[in-house]
C-alpha cells in the first residue's frame, strides 16, 4: 500500500483541489524512499495520509512512519504548501511557529469557511452556539465592566443606545460591516 501511486490517488479522491503538485511529489517521494540514517536519533510517529483526513488508515502500518523531528517538521510544512486547508497548518502552529505565510493561511481559513457554511446543519449548530455564546458575554458583568472602563461611565449609556440604533434586533449580513463602519466611526459624536 506505501506506493507513490496508491498515496497520490488517496490524496487526489480526498481533495478537490492541489495547490502545489510540487510540493505533494516532494511529501510523498520523501516518505516512500526515508530512512533513518542515525540509531541515536529522536524519532515521531508520521502519519503518511494523515488522521484528521484519513481516520480509515490511521492504524495502518504501512501509514506510519518513524521519523526524525526535523524531518517532520519539514513533511508537515510541504503538505500544507501542497494542500491548503486548516488541518493541515494546525500542525505548523506547534512545530514551526515561526512560519506565518499570511497567503496560505487566509486561503486554507477561507476554505474552512466556505467547508463550514456549505453544510446547512452544521453551519446553523455553529451560528446558534456563537449567538447564544455573544447573548451571556453581552450581558455579563464583565462585558459591562469592559464598556464601563472603555467610556467613562457617563458616556456607557449613550454608547448602549447608539448601538442598538445601529445595530437594531437583527441585522442582514450584507449591511453588517456598513453599519459597523457607521457605529466605530460615529462613537465619539
Amino acid at each position: 500500500m506505501r506506493t507513490y501511486k496508491f498515496i497520490r490517488d488517496q490524496f487526489l479522491q480526498k481533495h478537490s483541489e492541489i495547490d502545489n503538485e510540487d510540493y505533494l511529489e516532494k511529501y510523498i517521494s520523501f516518505l516512500i524512499n526515508y530512512k533513518i540514517n542515525e540509531l541515536d536519533v529522536y524519532t515521531e510517529k508520521h502519519h503518511i495520509l494523515p488522521r484528521c483526513t484519513f481516520p480509515e488508515y490511521e492504524n495502518e502500518s504501512w501509514n506510519i512512519v518513524e521519523i526524525d523531528y526535523e524531518s517532520h517538521r519539514l513533511l508537515h510544512l510541504w503538505l500544507f504548501k501542497s494542500i491548503n486547508i486548516r488541518k493541515y497548518q494546525r500542525p505548523l502552529n506547534w512545530m514551526m511557529k515561526s512560519y506565518k505565510n499570511s497567503g496560505e493561511i487566509s486561503n486554507a481559513a477561507k476554505r474552512g469557511w466556505i467547508k463550514l457554511k456549505s453544510n446547512e446543519i452544521l453551519y446553523e449548530s455553529w451560528r446558534n452556539r456563537k449567538s447564544e455564546e455573544m447573548k451571556k458575554f453581552r450581558n455579563s458583568d464583565k462585558y459591562k465592566q469592559i464598556m464601563a472602563e472603555y467610556f467613562n461611565k457617563s458616556n456607557y449609556g449613550e454608547y448602549k443606545r447608539k448601538e442598538s440604533e445601529v445595530w437594531g434586533d437583527t441585522y442582514s449580513s450584507e449591511n453588517q460591516s456598513r453599519r459597523a463602519n457607521i457605529f466605530w466611526n460615529n462613537i465619539d459624536e
